[in-house]
This record gives structure tokens, C-alpha cells and sequence, in this order.
């Protein structure tokens, strides 16, 4: 089985993808998805998402999982 890793962010989004073979996991790829801070938030989402659909093209993960969000003050 094949899983991606999302740690969401609204100006790094970060990456991984691990394959599961047995008992072991293997590393596949991992990365961030880095935007402009200036840039809208709306734009900003969007090469996240379009950054995420590349992942994912690629990759073909299985499952994929989502940290929680918090936020920093």
C-alpha cells in the first residue's frame, strides 16, 4: 500500500510518501509545496491544490493522510 502525507500549511505545505512492502515501509518522495506570502490566500490555495494534484499524479497513492491544523499565534 501506497500513502501520502499531507502537513498543510497556507505557505508550506509539506510532503511525504511512504509504501508499506510486508512489514517494512520503504521511502518514496517527499517535499514542499512552497507559495509567495504576499501572494491572496485564494491564489495561494489554489498552486497548493495544483501542487497536491502533481503528488498525486505521480505518485498514485493508495491512502492519504492529513495532520491536523493548528495555528500559531
Amino acid at each position: 500500500m501506497r500513502v501520502l502525507g499531507i502537513d498543510p500549511g497556507s505557505r508550506r505545505t509539506g510532503w511525504g510518501v511512504v509504501q508499506l512492502e510486508g512489514t517494512r515501509l520503504r521511502h518514496i518522495g517527499a517535499g514542499t509545496i512552497a507559495v509567495p506570502e504576499k501572494r491572496a490566500l485564494s491564489k495561494r490555495l489554489r498552486q497548493i491544490h495544483e501542487g497536491l494534484v502533481g503528488v498525486i499524479a505521480e505518485h498514485e497513492p493508495e491512502a492519504v493522510a492529513v495532520e491536523e491544523i493548528f495555528y500559531a499565534k
